[in-house]
């Protein structure tokens, strides 16, 4: 407590909740040689000061809280696992090595033939590790430059948060995980390469870690925008490769039979038979048609 000017006369400013702020408040009074009086009342601590004080005591408490507003400044928030460690860029060579040995797609290659995402494959002869090796494949050098690119940055970024070893097993993960689903939902015809669902996974993951770890907006818009980029790459490569990837093992001879009703005539036959060979000629796929 610090005596008041005159008899005794006072002008209540505020209440505080705590001792502490009564404590920051009697503090600032006195800097500024402002008497005052700290009385402890239902609901608080009640602030008071000689009328004529009142105003300069106002001012001196508005511009502490001014100047206090963010501080202290919040600890700047360093990866939970210090250094990302080689895990996350061991995988993106292994990636580039991948590449170096199948090269662009080509549906008669060896690496190609047997690992690529073919929901047939994996759907009707259980060829289960296809979700796995089709990770590793890429269409062309755009392709996988870009999923190391984006891949790479998020998993140093998760392998911070959660560690390095866990960051590409749980990516590996979702990525199966997706390739799953994908084929599941779009069945034997499903067509697929590349590491982008396993690094849609490493986004939610590094989102879902950063929100935890340290819950504010701030700290996933990198992954965030990471992912808007990832979609934007996919975009434009859908829209520049070409539509006729066969597999391998859709490659070869196609029988067709037709049925007309009975009595139909040789012209009505002929006439159907022509018009099954332009419609199967018309084909990007098909390369002839023999009747």
């Amino acid at each position: 407590m610090v005596g008041l000017n005159g008899a005794g006369e006072w002008t209540r400013l505020g209440t505080a909740a705590g001792a502490r702020q009564a404590e920051i408040w009697s503090l600032v009074l006195q800097a500024a040689a402002i008497g005052h009086e700290i009385a402890r009342v239902d609901g608080g601590w009640e602030l008071r000061v000689a009328p004529e004080d009142a105003a300069a005591a106002r001012d001196e408490l508005w511009r502490y809280e001014e100047e206090n507003r963010d501080w202290p400044p919040p600890a700047p928030c360093s990866p939970r696992h210090g250094r990302s460690g080689w895990s996350p860029v061991i995988l993106c060579l292994f990636l580039l090595a991948v590449f170096s040995a199948s090269g662009p797609w080509n549906a008669d290659g060896r690496l190609f033939s047997r690992g690529a995402l073919i929901g047939a494959a994996i759907l009707e002869q259980g060829e289960w590790w296809r979700l796995v090796t089709g990770l590793t494949l890429h269409a062309d050098l755009r392709h996988v430059l870009g999923n190391v690119a984006v891949g790479g940055a998020v998993l140093a970024l998760l392998a911070g948060e959660i560690g390095p070893g866990a960051a590409v097993f749980f990516s590996l993960a979702a990525g199966v995980m997706g390739n799953a689903v994908n084929v599941r939902q779009h069945g034997a015809g499903y067509l697929g390469v590349g590491f982008s669902t396993a690094v849609f996974g490493a986004i939610g993951l590094l989102c879902g870690a950063r929100i935890v770890n340290r819950g504010a907006l701030r700290h996933y818009l990198l992954p965030i925008g990471a992912g808007v980029g990832l979609v934007a790459m996919l975009g434009y490569f859908y829209l520049r490769l070409p539509e006729a990837f066969v597999p391998a093992e859709d490659l070869g001879y196609m029988v067709v039979d037709v049925q007309l009703p009975p009595g139909a005539s040789r012209v009505r036959t002929d006439a159907t038979g022509e018009e099954l060979e332009r419609f199967l000629k018309s084909r990007e796929a098909v390369a002839s048609v023999f009747l």
